[in-house]
């Protein structure tokens, strides 16, 4: 999970040019939660694992008070967990 939960907020990092504040994260096993603040506005951020049969794992990420907007599908390798797909979603 925490494979696309970097990805998610590095690219978040990108497309606002760094300006991107990021709180402490309350972590559980399936669950990430996130304070972000970005052009003045404060939101939390949700990573939430929907499935892992110990090979493949579904994660999805979106703010907690809108829904999922972006899903990806992670794999087991030797390397690690690394992203085989991400897909936006409406949120």
């Amino acid at each position: 999970m925490e494979v696309a939960y970097v990805h998610f907020l590095d690219e978040a990092h990108g497309r606002l040019g760094g300006k991107l504040r990021v709180g402490s994260p309350i972590s559980t096993t399936s669950r990430i939660e996130v304070s972000v603040t970005a052009e003045g506005k404060t939101e939390t951020l949700v990573a939430v694992e929907k499935d892992n049969d110990g090979r493949t794992a579904t994660v999805v990420i979106g703010p907690k008070d809108a829904g999922a907007v972006r899903s990806y599908t992670l794999k087991l390798g030797a390397e690690g967990w690394t992203i085989s797909n991400v897909q936006d979603l409406d949120g």
